[in-house]
């Protein structure tokens, strides 16, 4: 007669799941560390915009590279120089969102406004910034008080999957591929 018991589930067997999961003891609520974790995504999200401002910063100084030998004029040169700073400025500024300082919120949310009428991306791409910056949690992460808070949590960080990478790589390439095309 066999006994009742699954040998495999034994205690005895030392390859046997184990019975229970080890439960994460709960964040304080307030602690930095819950503060911290319940706004990851949000901190992920907005350091995303300000790379994604930095790269468009490269974009305008090529755009003013690249007019700057065809001027001919005084106005054209202005012009290509005048890409070429704004585009220096507009880099600086997306460190700065990335960095995630509290002063940049409002200017991006003006910088946001305008793409809105691109439909259909532009009116995505902006939405999704402003629903960001001016949701609570865009809010706080970009409040004086975080950056604190980020300083006393180092260990904790966002992770982010094996294909976000990679789509974030191809889309790096597409772009670099479509900007040699169209200034080449």
């Amino acid at each position: 007669m066999t006994s009742s018991i699954d040998p495999l589930l034994s205690e005895d067997n030392p390859y046997a799941p184990p019975a229970s999961r080890d439960h994460a003891v709960p964040l304080e609520p307030g602690s930095p560390e819950q503060i911290r974790t319940e706004h990851l995504t949000t901190e992920a999200d907005i350091q995303s915009i300000g790379t994604a401002v930095m790269l468009m910063s490269l974009v305008v100084i090529l755009i003013g590279f690249t007019a700057a030998p065809r001027a001919s004029t005084p106005a054209q040169v202005a012009a290509s120089a005048g890409w070429i700073v704004g585009g220096f400025v507009l880099g600086n500024f997306g460190k700065a969102v990335h960095r995630l300082r509290p002063w940049t919120r409002w200017p991006m949310v003006i910088l946001a406004l305008p793409p809105l009428l691109l439909f259909p991306l532009g009116t995505i791409v902006s939405s999704f910034v402003l629903i960001r910056l001016l949701s609570q949690k865009g809010k706080t992460v970009l409040g004086r008080e975080y950056a604190g808070i980020i300083q006393q949590t180092p260990d904790i960080r966002f992770r982010y999957s094996l294909l976000t990478k990679v789509l974030v790589l191809f889309l790096v390439m597409l772009a670099l591929l479509v900007s040699i095309l169209l200034f080449a």
